[in-house]
């Protein structure tokens, strides 16, 4: 089931420049992060859409991309969810944490 990924609005990411997210194209703009979370892997969504509330209107046909990202456990309980950004060697990592799990994206140039 398809999961706004944040309150009330989906949540909105921006891309100042063209990017590769999680291996796939996408250029420079404003969209809606969608996921679907299960077990073994989190299915990541960028959407067209982001003006919507929650996921009830959301539309997979306005869907741009989506990257699968395995899970992993954290160290820690993460009591709020929590959406925020690393630096990594080749780029950034898009991570989203909840409970005793975090999933991370790569976004690239």
């Amino acid at each position: 089931e398809v999961w706004r990924t944040g309150a009330n609005n989906p949540t909105k990411i921006s891309f100042s420049s063209d990017v590769v997210f999680g291996g796939k194209a996408l250029k420079a703009g404003e969209y809606a992060l969608f996921t679907i979370p299960n077990k073994d892997k989190w299915i990541v969504i960028i959407n067209s859409d982001f003006k919507q509330w929650g996921a009830f209107g959301y539309k997979q046909e306005k869907d741009l991309l989506r990257t699968e990202v395995a899970p992993t456990a954290t160290k820690e309980l993460v009591e709020r969810f929590t959406i925020g950004f690393e630096q990594a060697d080749n780029g950034t990592m898009l991570t989203m944490a909840w409970d005793m799990t975090k999933v991370s994206v790569a976004i690239t140039k």
